[in-house]
């Protein structure tokens, strides 16, 4: 997110809002308030303002079509819930993932399965980084003898070039 998006945060009613758009792709203010007409109904004027504060505060640009706004999000969902995270992580867990991670563990919400889907991303990744580990020490050792016989082998071109004149 830029700087002056990221040190803005979303009330409830903008994080529906920003839901719908980023669900829509981009949407005028009609489209918004049908999208969420089953799930939160809302009169026209209030979606129109909370879309002009959004748009204020950075997180939509419109654009003019006819007669028609047309919103699209300036930063996407994962930008957004990535800063929420770390505000959370830092206002509530000094930081830790360890804490944030063993406060979710100990809740009662979580299933096993979800525990069991944690526990195999974290493999995961764990393995991931250990193959680029493992690619750049290659590419490390790899690098010195390749470099020492390139030095021998631009000689060697040369004597072999000037031979065959």
């Amino acid at each position: 997110m830029k700087n002056k998006t990221a040190a803005q945060k979303l009330t409830e009613l903008e994080s529906v809002i920003m839901d719908a758009i980023w669900e829509l792709g981009e949407a005028t203010v009609r489209d918004v308030q049908e999208h969420l007409q089953a799930v939160r109904p809302m009169a026209r004027n209030t979606v129109l303002t909370m879309m002009g504060i959004l748009r204020d505060k950075g997180f939509l640009q419109s654009t003019r079509e006819g007669r028609t706004d047309v919103y699209r999000p300036k930063v996407s969902r994962n930008q957004v819930s990535r800063h929420s995270l770390r505000e959370v992580l830092d206002r509530f867990f000094g930081g830790s993932a360890f804490a944030l991670v063993s406060q979710l563990l100990d809740s009662k919400e979580m299933d096993a399965e979800e525990i069991k889907a944690i526990r195999r991303e974290i493999n995961r990744r764990l393995k991931d980084r250990d193959t680029r580990r493992k690619e750049l020490l290659m590419i490390q050792n790899v690098g010195v003898p390749l470099f020492a016989l390139l030095v021998m082998a631009v000689p060697i071109a040369i004597l072999i070039f000037v031979w065959m004149l």
